[in-house]
């Protein structure tokens, strides 16, 4: 388990957070402010403030929010700007930079070694090839022929670029329906940059008549160990028990004119504010919900098993967790070649769609999620994720200088262990 911990300066002091400018790089460094707690959080954490060097590449749109909601959470833990990396405890990159956190001295850093294994769709497809969570799915055009054999015509599938986000590049199309727009659009994907075909799951939970998706958030600690067996070197990792669910824009439908509006296949963020945008504002989508509001819905709804409706969150538990321990193996070897091997964290965005037999679906893996982009609903959970994962990192705070709050909160992040898949067959049975 990640804590952070720091110990005062000569002079009874904190150490500062820190902010540097590196070659086309904007930094953020904070520094803890001795003395005077801004909000309720300071007068609980603040003695284990620590410093920060915030990086992030992107100051518009989906990096900039994330920033000033982190920077904001920050604050409340009586966090504030400062100048150096030099001395950091805590770094919070865009991806794991090993010249960066050794400049850092090696300090906690939020991301672990070879984590593109999950947030790089291509690697993830190698990574789940055995595992039941993922539809059907091809790397290209390293398996082009396999598709080809595989996919019957009539059916549909849906194409990813291997590493980028915000739904460019994403395109659902039927096949054999145009042999010529479809032998462009394989020919078009390079070994450098590959990308993902995926079954199309075509009878996705509906919510007044739009496709939804699910946005979670995933806290992982530690990777265990390299080389032991799965038993001995399990994860550690939580499951935030509030999410988001996403909408479309459109009415969802299958039809082949349709196959190509994003509005209506995709739940990105981006492209919904974008048709927002477009259209006006009293033309925008009917926000985005909490993942506690989706499963009221589901309860007083007609169409669902009671039983059917308690087995959908065991069973997203035990997706989760089978996805980080696919991965576990790689990230785990490769911390072990770290010079410091217990300083990573990692928060995930896992975004699962649920089909209409209340399967989970993985979709992707975000290494670097949005955060407060979506509306009211979103900034208010990913707010209050935030707050308790840090929680959670500087977790050795002693009973009495946390307050009652704390244990009472609501939405938290629930630990995962390797009884989720035992959890989810019997919830499975149960439905």
């Amino acid at each position: 388990m990640v804590s952070l911990r720091g110990a005062p300066t000569r002079d009874g002091q904190w150490p500062a957070f820190q902010i540097a400018r590196q070659a086309r790089r904007r930094c953020v460094l904070l520094a803890h402010q001795p003395g005077a707690p801004s909000a309720q959080h300071a007068t609980k954490l603040s003695p284990l403030a620590s410093p920060l060097f915030f990086v992030e590449a992107n100051y518009t749109g989906a990096g900039a929010s994330a920033e000033r909601l982190i920077l904001s959470v920050l604050e409340s833990f009586g966090v504030s700007r400062a100048s150096v990396p030099e001395g950091a405890r805590l770094v919070w990159a865009n991806c794991f930079e090993a010249k960066l956190w050794a400049s850092a001295g090696h300090c906690f850093i939020n991301h672990f070694p070879r984590s593109v294994e999950l947030s790089h769709k291509h690697r993830l497809c190698a990574t789940l090839r055995l595992q039941r969570c993922l539809p059907r799915s091809f790397v290209l055009p390293k398996e082009r022929f396999e598709f080809l054999q595989a996919a019957s015509p009539g059916t549909h599938w849906i194409v990813k670029p291997g590493r980028g986000g915000g739904g460019r590049g994403v395109q659902v199309f039927q096949r054999g329906a145009s042999p010529e727009a479809e032998e462009e659009l394989l020919e078009s994907i390079g070994t450098s940059c590959p990308a993902v075909v995926s079954q199309y799951v075509e009878k996705p939970l509906l919510v007044e008549g739009k496709k939804v998706d699910l946005r979670l958030y995933v806290l992982v600690t530690s990777f265990g160990q390299a080389g032991q067996a799965a038993e001995a070197g399990t994860c550690q990792a939580y499951l935030f028990n509030e999410g988001l669910v996403r909408f479309a824009s459109e009415a969802f439908t299958m039809s082949a004119a349709q196959l190509g509006n994003p509005c209506v296949h995709l739940t990105n963020n981006e492209v919904n504010a974008k048709h927002a945008k477009q259209n006006g504002p009293g033309q925008a989508n009917c926000g985005n919900w909490r993942l506690s509001k989706l499963l009221k819905w589901l309860k007083d709804s007609t169409a669902f098993a009671p039983d059917n409706v308690e087995a959908l969150w065991p069973r997203i538990r035990a997706l989760v967790w089978e996805v980080l321990e696919a991965a576990r193996p790689t990230i785990a070897q490769a911390v072990a070649q770290l010079p410091v091997t217990d300083r990573c964290f990692e928060l995930f965005g896992f975004d699962v769609l649920v089909d209409d037999a209340l399967r989970p679906w993985l979709c992707e893996v975000n290494s670097l999620p949005s955060l407060g982009i979506g509306g009211a609903a979103d900034l208010e959970v990913d707010r209050a994720m935030l707050l308790n994962l840090f929680e959670i990192l500087w977790k050795d705070i002693s009973a009495s200088t946390v307050g009652d709050g704390e244990a009472l909160q609501v939405e938290r992040f629930e630990s995962l262990g390797a009884g989720e898949t035992t959890a989810a067959d019997c919830a499975e049975k149960g439905a």
